[in-house]
């Protein structure tokens, strides 16, 4: 039940994690939620911006994903952003059909999440997620056999493991939130969910899966990492306590 290395980051079946998704996840927690976008929903970069900003979602970091094409010897990349509301209720993580720099013609919602949270992965404190679960041993052995025999990914193991091996690669948490997955467009269910570790130094960044029996899997790869300008601010804006 090996765990994906952070330094296998660019292994091309690491993304059979996405493409599993639905199938991966397993219990269901329905959540009721306004009117809003869903894993799957394309539209060009104008129209996204326009639900995202009606959703009043912020983009608090920007990648690129990279995806290795061994028959072909390149790599190809697709710029990310990783979005939360105002209020952290929901995120999303949108992937466009072009590089960082370059202009994209299509957008499309890689996952929608539930209470996202962002950390500062470049703090001299190292953040501790939000999402505290504790998982069975059992559970988790048992949920990456089934994955692993469905070839749903290559490599499975514990959220701890995955922690620990970011760490060792010089990355923390940087963002966190419960996977939404839609009923229709009022409901959501609650499967798992997904830990973004990055390393602000090197600019590579990691999006872990975690399903509800705590099996974790890689689930996509970055370079070029970035926290957006506005979201750098709101680290540096010191805490307001009230005195009242």
């Amino acid at each position: 039940m090996a765990l994906i290395n952070a330094k296998s980051r660019f292994k091309n079946a690491a993304t059979k994690a996405g493409l599993g998704l639905a199938a991966i996840a397993t219990a269901m927690t329905p959540i009721v939620a306004a009117n809003a976008m869903v894993r799957g929903d394309t539209a060009t970069p104008e129209v996204m911006a326009r639900h995202l900003k009606a959703e009043g979602q912020e983009v608090v970091a920007l990648a690129n994903r990279e995806f290795i094409k061994l028959d072909q010897n390149r790599i190809d990349r697709y710029a990310t952003a990783f979005t939360c509301s105002t209020n952290g209720s929901h995120g999303y993580i949108v992937e466009y059909n072009a590089p960082l720099g370059a202009t994209p013609t299509q957008a499309k919602v890689i996952a929608r999440t539930e209470n996202c949270n962002i950390y500062n992965a470049t703090s001299s404190v190292a953040p501790i997620s939000n999402i505290t679960v504790q998982y069975d041993e059992e559970g988790v052995r048992k949920k990456c056999e089934e994955i692993l025999q469905n070839n749903q990914a290559t490599s499975c193991g514990s959220f701890n493991r995955a922690m620990q091996n970011s760490i060792n690669e010089g990355e923390r948490i940087a963002y966190d939130g419960y996977n939404s997955n839609a009923v229709n467009r009022d409901t959501f269910n609650v499967q798992g969910h997904f830990t973004i570790t990055a390393n602000t130094n090197k600019g590579f960044a990691t999006l872990w899966y975690t399903t509800d029996e705590g099996a974790t899997i890689l689930y996509n790869s970055y370079s070029e990492f970035e926290y957006t300008p506005s979201q750098i601010r709101k680290f540096d804006t010191p805490t307001q306590i009230s005195m009242k």
